[in-house]
């Protein structure tokens, strides 16, 4: 009787092993794919599988990727991704703020539309009047920031004291040109630099 019973359960383990593995919707060997081994260079006829809701399912090739891709111009790409917001943090020295640094490249035929502007300071800032976020025609000013207010490790944004929106938050600057940071008296003094994180958006 014990024979029996051990016999039928070798049997079982050996019938029941394979049907579990091949039923694992999250195990690659169900789709027929084997384990990854080593690693090369990417090919367009390679193979690629397309995960839902976390189960792998077969996909195609490398090549119906770039077919998919293809059926969108770049243009039409381009201007889809400029409908949404985009951050730029960027280190201002000492030295770049007293000569004028540009904050976010101009981008030909498109308006730089800033909504938002967190100033942090490394140090405490001598001399300057303001410091002053503007396009590069000096034409829209973005924002300006007292002297007074350039402490050391102070956070300048909206609605905090010395800090002055310009006509060119959330209104756009002068098409295509570029936003930069620049100084207004003399040259500043004392302090280190300055970081600066601009929220903006393309039209």
């Amino acid at each position: 009787m014990k024979k029996m019973f051990t016999l039928s359960l070798v049997l079982f383990m050996l019938l029941a092993v394979p049907l579990f593995a091949a039923g694992n919707k999250n195990d690659l060997a169900y789709f027929g794919y084997d384990e990854l081994q080593s690693t090369s260079a990417v090919g367009s006829a390679d193979s690629i599988v397309v995960f839902e809701s976390n189960i792998p399912k077969k996909g195609g090739t490398v090549n119906d990727i770039l077919t998919l891709a293809s059926t969108q111009s770049a243009t039409d790409i381009s201007t889809a991704l400029d409908s949404y917001g985009r951050t730029v943090q960027v280190s201002v020295s000492l030295a770049e703020l007293n000569a004028g640094k540009t904050l976010i490249a101009a981008v030909t035929g498109s308006q730089i539309l800033v909504t938002d502007v967190n100033i942090v300071c490394d140090g405490s800032f001598g001399a300057l009047t303001s410091a002053e976020i503007e396009d590069s025609s000096a034409t829209v000013n973005i924002c300006s920031v007292a002297q007074a207010q350039m402490t050391d490790d102070a956070v300048l944004s909206k609605g905090i004291a010395g800090f002055t929106a310009g006509v060119g938050m959330g209104e756009g600057v002068t098409v295509s040109e570029s936003v930069v940071i620049t100084k207004t008296g003399s040259n500043a003094t004392t302090a280190t630099g300055l970081v600066v994180t601009l929220h903006y958006i393309l039209l």
